[in-house]
């Protein structure tokens, strides 16, 4: 009987923080980021991610405080209001995925090196 082998990768969260152990950025303020963007609407965002909307508003200053970076540009009221992204918080997210990116890769080489079942091979 032969076994069946699946490809298999390495799964991980990554996010950086400062000596305080206070989160600065990681895949959770992409996801606000990217709602935010989608939808215009830090109200909207927060109900597609289902969150709270002071718990979304909440993280995105904390990071734009402990940064030292803008992270939204605000219109309020009526047709012109909305939120977007800052040129340097798009900037943030391309530069944090590209690392997520890396760090993936170097994983997986490393997994591939270490563990026999993760470059295809069966285990006996």
């Amino acid at each position: 009987m032969t076994q069946k082998t699946s490809p298999v990768r390495v799964c991980f969260k990554l996010w950086i923080t400062d000596d305080q152990d206070e989160i600065l950025f990681g895949s959770g303020r992409i996801a606000i980021l990217e709602a935010i963007e989608k939808n215009r609407s830090l109200k909207a965002a927060a109900e597609e991610l289902n969150m709270s909307y002071r718990s979304l508003w909440g993280k995105i200053k904390k990071s734009e405080d402990l940064l030292g970076l803008k992270l939204l540009d605000k219109k309020t009221g009526g047709r012109g209001g909305g939120s977007t992204l800052t040129p340097e918080a798009k900037q943030l997210v391309t530069d944090f995925q590209r690392l997520q990116n890396s760090v993936a890769r170097l994983l997986d080489k490393q997994c591939r090196g270490l563990f026999p079942f993760s470059a295809g091979k069966p285990l006996k």
